[in-house]
Protein backbone atom coordinates (compact mmCIF):
# COMPACT_ATOMS: atom_id res chain seq x y z
CA UNK A 1 0.00 0.00 0.00
CA UNK A 2 2.38 2.45 -0.93
CA UNK A 3 2.02 6.01 0.40
CA UNK A 4 0.30 5.32 3.36
CA UNK A 5 1.40 7.62 6.29
CA UNK A 6 3.42 6.33 8.73
CA UNK A 7 2.01 7.00 12.98
CA UNK A 8 5.75 8.83 13.25
CA UNK A 9 4.96 11.09 10.04
CA UNK A 10 1.45 11.90 11.66
CA UNK A 11 2.44 13.24 15.07
CA UNK A 12 1.16 16.47 14.44
CA UNK A 13 -2.13 15.41 14.25
CA UNK A 14 -1.77 13.30 16.63
CA UNK A 15 -0.31 15.82 19.01
CA UNK A 16 -3.43 18.12 18.16
CA UNK A 17 -6.39 15.31 19.49
CA UNK A 18 -4.43 14.62 22.75
CA UNK A 19 -3.26 17.79 23.90
CA UNK A 20 -6.85 18.76 23.41
CA UNK A 21 -6.86 21.28 20.33
CA UNK A 22 -10.12 20.00 18.99
CA UNK A 23 -11.59 18.52 15.93
CA UNK A 24 -11.05 21.58 13.91
CA UNK A 25 -7.25 21.86 14.18
CA UNK A 26 -6.66 17.84 13.75
CA UNK A 27 -8.97 18.44 10.59
CA UNK A 28 -6.69 21.13 8.92
CA UNK A 29 -3.25 19.51 10.55
CA UNK A 30 -5.00 16.00 8.63
CA UNK A 31 -5.66 18.08 5.35
CA UNK A 32 -1.94 19.47 5.45
CA UNK A 33 -0.91 16.32 5.37
CA UNK A 34 -2.98 15.07 2.63
CA UNK A 35 -1.67 14.78 -1.18
CA UNK A 36 -2.32 18.45 -2.36
CA UNK A 37 -5.19 18.77 -4.73
CA UNK A 38 -6.76 15.41 -3.59
CA UNK A 39 -10.47 16.10 -3.18
CA UNK A 40 -10.00 19.74 -2.88
CA UNK A 41 -12.26 21.44 -0.46
CA UNK A 42 -14.16 18.90 1.60
CA UNK A 43 -13.86 18.11 4.80
CA UNK A 44 -11.91 15.04 6.45
CA UNK A 45 -14.06 13.42 9.04
CA UNK A 46 -12.88 11.78 11.80
CA UNK A 47 -14.11 8.69 14.39
CA UNK A 48 -14.28 9.27 17.91
CA UNK A 49 -13.74 6.46 20.50
CA UNK A 50 -15.23 6.11 23.61
CA UNK A 51 -15.26 3.94 26.10
CA UNK A 52 -18.65 2.74 27.78
CA UNK A 53 -19.66 3.04 31.74
CA UNK A 54 -18.48 -0.12 33.69
CA UNK A 55 -21.39 -1.07 35.87
CA UNK A 56 -21.14 -4.12 38.42
CA UNK A 57 -22.18 -7.11 36.43
CA UNK A 58 -19.20 -6.40 34.07
CA UNK A 59 -16.98 -7.63 36.83
CA UNK A 60 -16.02 -10.89 38.18
CA UNK A 61 -13.16 -12.10 40.45
CA UNK A 62 -12.56 -15.74 40.26
CA UNK A 63 -9.60 -18.40 41.17
CA UNK A 64 -8.45 -20.17 38.55
CA UNK A 65 -5.02 -22.92 39.97
CA UNK A 66 -3.48 -21.06 41.89
CA UNK A 67 -4.32 -17.53 40.95
CA UNK A 68 -7.33 -14.85 41.68
CA UNK A 69 -8.09 -12.72 38.39
CA UNK A 70 -10.25 -9.50 38.11
CA UNK A 71 -12.41 -10.10 34.94
CA UNK A 72 -13.93 -7.32 33.10
CA UNK A 73 -16.71 -6.67 30.04
CA UNK A 74 -15.40 -3.75 28.11
CA UNK A 75 -17.15 -1.82 25.66
CA UNK A 76 -15.55 1.12 23.48
CA UNK A 77 -17.64 2.53 21.29
CA UNK A 78 -17.64 5.38 18.31
CA UNK A 79 -19.33 8.71 18.41
CA UNK A 80 -17.91 10.50 15.76
CA UNK A 81 -18.39 11.59 12.24
CA UNK A 82 -17.00 8.90 10.73
CA UNK A 83 -16.39 5.11 10.87
CA UNK A 84 -13.00 3.60 12.55
CA UNK A 85 -11.91 1.81 9.23
CA UNK A 86 -8.85 -0.70 9.75
CA UNK A 87 -7.89 -2.77 6.94
CA UNK A 88 -3.99 -4.30 6.62
CA UNK A 89 -1.42 -4.35 5.30
CA UNK A 90 1.81 -6.25 4.30
CA UNK A 91 4.59 -5.61 7.56
CA UNK A 92 6.33 -2.77 6.74
CA UNK A 93 9.13 -2.93 8.80
CA UNK A 94 7.93 -2.02 12.59
CA UNK A 95 5.83 -5.22 12.90
CA UNK A 96 6.59 -9.04 12.88
CA UNK A 97 6.78 -10.83 9.68
CA UNK A 98 3.72 -13.19 10.57
CA UNK A 99 1.73 -9.40 11.50
CA UNK A 100 0.15 -7.56 9.28
CA UNK A 101 0.63 -3.20 9.64
CA UNK A 102 -2.90 -1.82 10.88
CA UNK A 103 -4.01 0.96 8.56
CA UNK A 104 -6.48 3.82 9.49
CA UNK A 105 -8.25 4.58 6.18
CA UNK A 106 -9.93 8.35 5.95
CA UNK A 107 -13.32 9.25 4.21
CA UNK A 108 -13.91 13.18 3.07
CA UNK A 109 -17.05 14.80 3.53
CA UNK A 110 -17.52 15.64 -0.17
CA UNK A 111 -21.84 16.20 0.26
CA UNK A 112 -21.04 18.09 2.54
CA UNK A 113 -23.31 17.31 5.33
CA UNK A 114 -21.05 17.14 8.23
CA UNK A 115 -20.90 13.20 8.61
CA UNK A 116 -20.07 10.33 6.53
CA UNK A 117 -22.76 8.59 4.62
CA UNK A 118 -22.49 6.22 1.22
CA UNK A 119 -22.25 9.65 -0.35
CA UNK A 120 -19.03 10.24 1.03
CA UNK A 121 -15.53 8.79 -0.72
CA UNK A 122 -12.44 7.47 0.99
CA UNK A 123 -9.49 9.68 1.16
CA UNK A 124 -5.88 9.00 -0.99
CA UNK A 125 -4.71 6.08 -0.29
CA UNK A 126 -1.26 8.48 0.32
CA UNK A 127 -3.42 9.90 3.28
CA UNK A 128 -4.24 6.80 5.16
CA UNK A 129 -2.31 6.03 8.34
CA UNK A 130 -0.33 3.15 9.27
CA UNK A 131 -0.79 3.32 12.72
CA UNK A 132 -0.23 -0.17 14.72
CA UNK A 133 0.03 -4.23 14.08
CA UNK A 134 -2.01 -7.13 13.84
CA UNK A 135 -1.64 -10.06 15.37
CA UNK A 136 -3.59 -13.76 14.49
CA UNK A 137 -4.83 -15.11 17.97
CA UNK A 138 -4.70 -18.61 18.04
CA UNK A 139 -6.74 -19.07 21.47
CA UNK A 140 -10.42 -20.55 21.91
CA UNK A 141 -12.68 -17.99 21.58
CA UNK A 142 -10.76 -15.97 19.50
CA UNK A 143 -9.02 -17.05 15.96
CA UNK A 144 -9.15 -14.07 13.92
CA UNK A 145 -6.96 -11.11 13.58
CA UNK A 146 -6.49 -8.49 16.76
CA UNK A 147 -5.93 -4.49 16.26
CA UNK A 148 -3.02 -5.09 19.02
CA UNK A 149 -3.32 -2.49 22.27
CA UNK A 150 -6.49 -1.38 21.14
CA UNK A 151 -7.65 -0.98 24.70
CA UNK A 152 -5.42 -0.95 28.22
CA UNK A 153 -6.55 -2.03 32.14
CA UNK A 154 -4.85 -1.02 34.92
CA UNK A 155 -5.69 -1.56 38.91
CA UNK A 156 -3.92 1.59 40.97
CA UNK A 157 -4.32 2.17 44.43
CA UNK A 158 -7.15 4.38 45.36
CA UNK A 159 -5.30 6.26 48.18
CA UNK A 160 -1.84 6.90 46.23
CA UNK A 161 -2.50 6.19 42.69
CA UNK A 162 0.28 3.41 42.35
CA UNK A 163 0.05 1.19 39.20
CA UNK A 164 -0.62 -2.32 41.02
CA UNK A 165 -1.51 -4.62 37.48
CA UNK A 166 -1.66 -3.06 33.88
CA UNK A 167 -2.25 -5.04 30.54
CA UNK A 168 -3.02 -4.10 26.98
CA UNK A 169 -5.25 -6.33 24.88
CA UNK A 170 -5.89 -6.24 21.52
CA UNK A 171 -9.36 -6.24 19.79
CA UNK A 172 -11.25 -7.81 16.72
CA UNK A 173 -13.00 -4.40 16.18
CA UNK A 174 -16.55 -4.92 14.77
CA UNK A 175 -19.98 -3.59 15.22
CA UNK A 176 -21.53 -5.59 18.32
CA UNK A 177 -24.42 -3.30 19.83
CA UNK A 178 -25.76 0.43 18.52
CA UNK A 179 -25.65 2.11 21.94
CA UNK A 180 -25.91 5.64 20.32
CA UNK A 181 -28.30 5.00 17.29
CA UNK A 182 -29.53 8.51 16.98
CA UNK A 183 -26.31 10.27 15.78
CA UNK A 184 -25.91 11.04 12.33
CA UNK A 185 -24.65 8.52 10.06
CA UNK A 186 -25.35 5.72 12.60
CA UNK A 187 -26.48 2.49 10.10
CA UNK A 188 -29.50 0.48 11.85
CA UNK A 189 -27.41 -2.57 10.80
CA UNK A 190 -23.93 -3.22 11.40
CA UNK A 191 -21.33 -2.68 8.88
CA UNK A 192 -18.89 -4.52 10.38
CA UNK A 193 -20.11 -7.69 11.10
CA UNK A 194 -17.73 -10.31 12.84
CA UNK A 195 -16.76 -12.45 10.03
CA UNK A 196 -14.48 -12.41 7.01
CA UNK A 197 -13.59 -8.78 8.18
CA UNK A 198 -10.98 -10.00 10.75
CA UNK A 199 -10.06 -13.14 9.11
CA UNK A 200 -10.16 -16.61 10.29
CA UNK A 201 -8.85 -20.43 9.75
CA UNK A 202 -9.78 -22.09 6.11
CA UNK A 203 -10.37 -25.50 6.14
CA UNK A 204 -6.73 -26.72 6.24
CA UNK A 205 -6.41 -24.60 9.50
CA UNK A 206 -4.14 -21.74 7.93
CA UNK A 207 -5.31 -17.98 8.85
CA UNK A 208 -6.83 -16.36 6.36
CA UNK A 209 -5.44 -12.87 5.54
CA UNK A 210 -7.95 -10.40 7.70
CA UNK A 211 -9.96 -8.04 5.62
CA UNK A 212 -11.34 -5.00 6.75
CA UNK A 213 -12.13 -4.23 11.07
CA UNK A 214 -13.53 -1.05 12.16
CA UNK A 215 -16.84 0.66 14.46
CA UNK A 216 -19.46 2.53 12.38
CA UNK A 217 -21.31 5.61 13.51
CA UNK A 218 -23.07 4.90 16.81
CA UNK A 219 -21.70 1.27 17.53
CA UNK A 220 -19.74 0.09 19.66
CA UNK A 221 -17.42 -3.52 20.48
CA UNK A 222 -18.47 -5.58 23.34
CA UNK A 223 -15.64 -7.26 25.06
CA UNK A 224 -17.43 -10.03 27.68
CA UNK A 225 -15.37 -10.67 31.04
CA UNK A 226 -15.61 -14.68 29.81
CA UNK A 227 -13.06 -13.98 27.15
CA UNK A 228 -9.40 -14.83 26.78
CA UNK A 229 -7.24 -11.29 28.03
CA UNK A 230 -10.08 -9.83 29.66
CA UNK A 231 -8.76 -10.06 33.17
CA UNK A 232 -5.66 -8.70 35.63
CA UNK A 233 -4.23 -10.86 37.99
CA UNK A 234 -4.97 -9.78 41.33
CA UNK A 235 -3.33 -12.85 43.36
CA UNK A 236 -0.51 -10.99 45.19
CA UNK A 237 -3.06 -7.74 45.92
CA UNK A 238 -3.85 -6.87 49.15
CA UNK A 239 -7.84 -6.21 50.66
CA UNK A 240 -8.25 -2.48 50.11
CA UNK A 241 -9.74 0.30 47.80
CA UNK A 242 -8.47 0.43 44.11
CA UNK A 243 -9.01 2.28 41.28
CA UNK A 244 -10.12 0.34 37.33
CA UNK A 245 -9.11 2.31 34.69
CA UNK A 246 -9.96 1.02 30.81
CA UNK A 247 -8.79 3.16 28.53
CA UNK A 248 -9.01 2.72 24.73
CA UNK A 249 -6.08 3.09 22.40
CA UNK A 250 -3.94 4.02 25.10
CA UNK A 251 -1.47 5.24 23.24
CA UNK A 252 -3.30 7.66 21.06
CA UNK A 253 -2.02 6.11 17.85
CA UNK A 254 -5.80 6.34 16.46
CA UNK A 255 -6.79 9.45 14.52
CA UNK A 256 -9.52 10.69 16.48
CA UNK A 257 -11.62 13.63 16.81
CA UNK A 258 -11.50 13.94 21.00
CA UNK A 259 -9.49 11.85 23.18
CA UNK A 260 -10.62 13.16 26.76
CA UNK A 261 -13.56 10.49 26.23
CA UNK A 262 -11.23 7.64 25.80
CA UNK A 263 -11.19 6.25 29.74
CA UNK A 264 -13.61 5.21 32.27
CA UNK A 265 -12.72 4.32 35.69
CA UNK A 266 -14.70 2.88 38.72
CA UNK A 267 -13.84 2.79 42.56
CA UNK A 268 -13.30 -0.95 43.99
CA UNK A 269 -13.38 -2.21 47.28
CA UNK A 270 -11.32 -5.49 46.96
CA UNK A 271 -10.73 -8.54 48.85
CA UNK A 272 -8.91 -10.80 47.12
CA UNK A 273 -8.44 -13.77 48.67
CA UNK A 274 -12.23 -14.33 49.64
CA UNK A 275 -13.18 -13.61 45.85
CA UNK A 276 -15.02 -10.54 47.12
CA UNK A 277 -15.61 -7.07 45.15
CA UNK A 278 -17.73 -4.07 45.84
CA UNK A 279 -18.26 -0.57 43.48
CA UNK A 280 -18.02 2.12 45.42
CA UNK A 281 -19.72 5.48 44.89
CA UNK A 282 -17.78 8.37 43.57
CA UNK A 283 -14.74 8.82 41.01
CA UNK A 284 -11.31 7.78 41.05
CA UNK A 285 -9.04 10.21 42.74
CA UNK A 286 -6.20 9.97 40.60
Amino acid sequence: MDGVRSSRNAGRLRLAVATGLGSTLACVLLVALATPGAHAGAQPLLPDLVTLGIVRSDIVVEKRGKHRFLRLSNTVGNKGTSPLDIVSDPPSGECADDEYDAVQRFFVDSNPNGHYDEDDELAEPGDWLRFGCMRFHDTPGHLHWHVLDFARYQLRRARTGKLVESKKVGFCVIDTERPFPTLPGSPKDPYFPQGDGCGGLNDEGVPTPPQSEGLSIGWADVYFYGLPGQSLDISRLRRGRYCLISKADPTNLIAESNDSNNTQTVRLKLRPRKLRFKKLRGPCQL
